[in-house]
């Protein structure tokens, strides 16, 4: 029987919020009935959920923790069901120079130009060793690690993006 392997993150409140951006209130209540269920329900056993909260999910340890836990983890054998849970801000960028937009055009300019992403809890800082900006996380990272792992073990995939902005997800 196949076993189920999840990377929860749930962000209430950011250390660099937006100006205007008021805090995620069900964030939390909605990522640990998630939790919950995998594990009453499901009968998930507790290592194989990694849950990161607030200050947890910054940008590094968000594409960290997915890259250890459900790409490169030994445990995992092929077919194995693969849950990617996000509750927090989700946004649209300005597609970096050098990017296509492959989602196709909607008609509104001013959403033609732009990249969707989740937003990590330091986004909007800046890196400790380098000073430089840290961004949002790209719907097209979450498409790279998502490939990565269903390279590995197979398409039982399920990503569940609980923000706003989440419509394309990893389209194209």
């Amino acid at each position: 029987m196949p076993s189920l392997w999840a990377l929860v993150v749930s962000i209430k409140d950011y250390g660099y919020p937006r100006q205007g951006w008021a805090a995620v209130d069900g964030a939390h209540i909605d990522a640990a009935n998630v939790k919950k269920y995998l594990q009453e329900s499901m009968k998930v056993p507790p290592d194989h959920i990694r849950h990161l909260i607030d200050g947890q999910a910054s940008r590094v340890k968000i594409i960290s923790t997915f890259t250890d836990h459900l790409i490169h983890n030994p445990h995992i054998k092929k077919g194995d069901a693969l849950l990617f849970y996000y509750s927090g801000h989700g946004s649209y960028v300005k597609t970096p120079i050098g990017w296509t937009v492959v989602e196709g055009k909607t008609g509104d300019e001013a959403l033609d130009d732009m990249v969707e992403v989740i937003l990590p809890w330091d986004e909007g800082g800046l890196d400790k060793v380098t000073g430089s900006p840290i961004h949002a996380i790209p719907d097209r990272t979450l498409a790279i690690l998502i490939d990565q792992a269903a390279e590995l073990h197979g398409n039982n995939i399920t990503i569940v993006l609980d923000c706003c902005s989440s419509g394309h997800g990893t389209r194209g």
